[in-house]
Order: C-alpha cells, then sequence, then structure tokens
C-alpha cells in the first residue's frame, strides 16, 4: 500500500473516533445514517422494491428487465445524477438493479431532486411495484396461469390424493393448478399433459 494511501485511512479513523479533537467524526456518521435513512423510507414510499438494510447507504432498487438498466443510467445522467446500474450477468438474468450511494456530503435539497427525478424516470418505466404486485416476468406468469376468475392455489395446497404439492408441482401442472390449464383467447388451454 502505497505510504499516502495509508496516511489517508489512519486520518479517517482518527477523525471517526474524535482523535482530532472535534465531533466532526460523529457528526458525519449520525448525518449518513440520517440520509441513508431518508432517502430509503422516500423509495418505499414511491413503492419501489428496495434490497438492503436501514442505515445502509448504498440501496439496490430492483428493475428486473435487463433492457431497462441503460436507459435508467442515461436519463439519470441526463439529469445530473449518477446512476449504477447492474444487470447479467453480474446479477442473475431477471434481477437486474440500479444502485444508490449515499453520502454525508448530500443535503436534503440533494436528496429530494434525486428523489424527484428516480420518481418520474421509475414511473414512466413501470417500476413502482409494491407488495401487493409482482414483477414484470412474474406478473405475466400468473396472469397465464392463473385466469382472473380463478383465484392462485397457497404454495403447499393439499392435492386431491390428500398428499401436499409443493410450488414447482403446481408450476408444472400438477394438482391445484386450475386442472394445469392457462388462458389463450378466452379459453382454457393445457398447459402440461398429466404422465401416467
Amino acid at each position: 500500500m502505497a505510504p499516502g494511501v495509508a496516511q489517508q485511512i489512519i486520518s479517517a479513523i482518527q477523525l471517526l473516533q474524535g482523535q482530532d479533537g472535534t465531533n466532526r467524526g460523529a457528526a458525519k456518521i449520525k448525518q449518513l445514517h440520517d440520509n441513508a435513512n431518508y432517502f430509503r423510507r422516500r423509495l418505499l414510499d414511491m413503492g419501489l422494491h428496495v434490497l438492503g438494510d436501514w442505515d445502509s447507504p448504498v440501496m439496490p432498487i430492483m428493475v428486473y428487465h435487463l433492457c431497462y438498466i441503460s436507459g435508467i443510467s442515461r436519463r439519470c445522467l441526463q439529469r445530473h445524477i449518477a446512476m449504477v446500474v447492474v444487470g447479467f450477468p453480474a446479477t442473475a438474468l431477471l434481477q437486474s438493479r440500479c444502485r444508490v450511494c449515499i453520502s454525508a456530503s448530500h443535503t436534503k435539497e440533494d436528496l429530494d431532486y434525486a428523489l424527484e427525478v428516480i420518481y418520474d424516470i421509475c414511473s414512466k418505466m413501470g417500476l413502482q411495484y409494491n407488495m401487493r404486485q409482482l414483477p414484470w416476468p412474474w406478473s405475466w406468469l400468473r396472469m397465464l396461469l392463473w385466469p382472473p376468475s380463478s383465484s392462485p392455489p397457497s404454495l403447499y395446497s393439499k392435492s386431491s390424493k390428500g398428499k401436499s404439492s409443493n410450488w414447482l408441482q403446481l408450476l408444472l401442472g400438477g394438482s391445484g393448478l386450475t386442472n394445469g390449464s392457462k388462458v389463450a383467447a378466452g379459453k382454457a388451454q393445457p398447459l402440461v399433459t398429466a404422465a401416467a
């Protein structure tokens, strides 16, 4: 490690511990904590799916659409916000996300501006997932598997033989899956033929 880098690390630790004779380090930690929680609360209030823990300044916002991540990054950059985007192969194919990194030096006005931009972009792209709505690929799968007139089976429902069926059996057309059918042109069509 270069001596200059080592000295920066030592000085930062001394600042955080208050060895410089001020409370600047403690004030920075408190400000970072407050900024992170404020930003996370507002993102959740917008209906976005945010991963991570409270108090963490790094907040992944789930996009799920691989094709949207470059557009989100470009639109944010046009409005002077640097947004880190992560997609396949760094994540699973359907787990694309944006990553927001909050700093103690961000003012409330900076955070509110960023939230306004994120809200505008995400609302236009339809990325405001909430707890009752499934993300895009799964909502289409659900619509195909369960017509609006029927309700989806529970993950561990009892089959006609009295045995519990798991979610994989349900997805493959096993017991409890509306007779293993999907909706096509208003009529039920078999998804999988039953094996003897």
